[in-house]
């Protein structure tokens, strides 16, 4: 999985942003969160 290579790029396949993505990708919710931290900055 490579990270959106610049600020505003679109996440849809990155990050799943529904629950039931996350589940289906094996996200926990602080992976999820560190994420989100990251690609804000």
């Amino acid at each position: 999985m490579r990270p959106p290579s610049k600020r505003g790029e679109r996440k849809e396949g990155y990050a799943p942003t529904t629950p039931s993505a996350l589940k289906v990708r094996g996200w926990t919710g602080s992976e999820y969160e560190r994420w989100n931290d990251l690609v804000r900055k």
